[in-house]
Parts: C-alpha cells; sequence; structure tokens
C-alpha cells in the first residue's frame, strides 16, 4: 500500500538515526503517581520527571494520550507556584477553540479588540452568534473578519488558545501535585530534624 503521507519515503531518507539507545533506572528518573480517591488507576496521573523534561500519563491527563513539557523543565519547576498561562505554555498546544472565539466575540471590545464600535461591533457579535451553531471553522471565522476589514484579522482570529477542559486539568494536576509534594517534604523534614534532636539529647547524657 502506497504511503498516503506526501513525500514520506524521500523524508524518511533524510532522517537515519545513528542513536543508540540507553537503559535509564533510578538516579536519572523520578516518578510519582497521583492516585485518584479510590487508590487505582482511574483518575491518576503518572508524573515522570526526566533528564530532557516531564511526562504527564494515566487516566486523567490534559490530553487523551497525555502531556510532554518542553525541554529543561523538572522536578523543582513543576513543584513551585506556577500561572495557569506559564505552565500551558510549556505543555499545551494553541489551537482554534470554538468556545474561545465565541466568548471573545460576544463581547468584543472587552475579550478581544480595543477599538470597536457602531456597525461592525453588532456584526461582530452577529459573527458569535452564527458559531453557536457549531457549522463554522476558523476558515470561515477568517474571510468573515476579512470582509469587516484586514484590520480584525492582522494578528490572528478570535478563539486562538488553549482548549480550557486541558489547561483546567494540567493546572489541578500541577497544583495538587505541588501541595503534596510540599507536604511530604515537610514531613520528611520533621521526621529528619526529631532524629537529630534525639540523637544529640543521647550524646549529651552519655
Amino acid at each position: 500500500m502506497k504511503s498516503q503521507l506526501a513525500n514520506f519515503e524521500k523524508q524518511l531518507s533524510k532522517h537515519t538515526l545513528e542513536h543508540t539507545l540507553e537503559l535509564i533506572q533510578e538516579g536519572k528518573l523520578t516518578a510519582y503517581y497521583l492516585r485518584g480517591p479510590e487508590g487505582g488507576r482511574m483518575m491518576s496521573t503518572l508524573i515522570v520527571f526526566t533528564p530532557e523534561g516531564i511526562v504527564l500519563q494515566g487516566d486523567l491527563t490534559p490530553e487523551r494520550n497525555g502531556s510532554v513539557s518542553s525541554m529543561g523543565y523538572g522536578l523543582n519547576w513543576f513543584a513551585g507556584t506556577l500561572s495557569d498561562t506559564y505552565l500551558c505554555e510549556k505543555f499545551l498546544t494553541k489551537r482554534f477553540v470554538l468556545e474561545l472565539a465565541i466568548d471573545q466575540l460576544s463581547d468584543p471590545v472587552k475579550n478581544y479588540y480595543c477599538d470597536v464600535e457602531g456597525e461592525d461591533l453588532e456584526a461582530l457579535k452577529a459573527l458569535a452568534e452564527e458559531l453557536k451553531s457549531g457549522d463554522h471553522g476558523p476558515e470561515w471565522l477568517y474571510e468573515e473578519l476579512s470582509e469587516l476589514g484586514q484590520g480584525y484579522v492582522d494578528d490572528g482570529i478570535p478563539g486562538w488558545g488553549y482548549d480550557p477542559n486541558q489547561a483546567a486539568w494540567l493546572v489541578a494536576i500541577q497544583r495538587r501535585f505541588s501541595a503534596l509534594y510540599h507536604e511530604q517534604a515537610a514531613r520528611t523534614q520533621q521526621v529528619a530534624d526529631a532524629i537529630i534532636e534525639s540523637a544529640t539529647v543521647s550524646a549529651a547524657t552519655t
């Protein structure tokens, strides 16, 4: 069967790898299972910290097949205090989100276009109503906005962003992980302090 990918064989010939395969064991990988209420796989996330980045896998992940961070991010970063946008930038890909486009065009002055009024304002709101039918996508919206004026598409079109559901799950996972990680670290430190204190008292009385 001929490949349905354009110029695939030609491109493949340019991508011959001379890499070797290394088995990475403990010492280079750190993994945590963020388990759901039932303690099993359902609604749980496996978080793996590798030398190249962070991998999210399991039943509960932002993307259907899991998510991988940009290169260079690790445990200390993921356990820190991160803004929603900053976190999403490192894990998710922006795309056209219908619900976001409808929201931005329903109140364009507040949510997207700063300087618009009169007939154009009403036309933008009408586009939001048209999008609610679910029959239109980004190409249609681009054409409609272009007819209103080139200025409405110079910086892209409304609706280009992160899927709100995926973003919400990602943020929820990171925040819960961060809270539990620091709770465990605090308990570990308390135990270590108690051992040191006990040893000091013991040494002083002998």
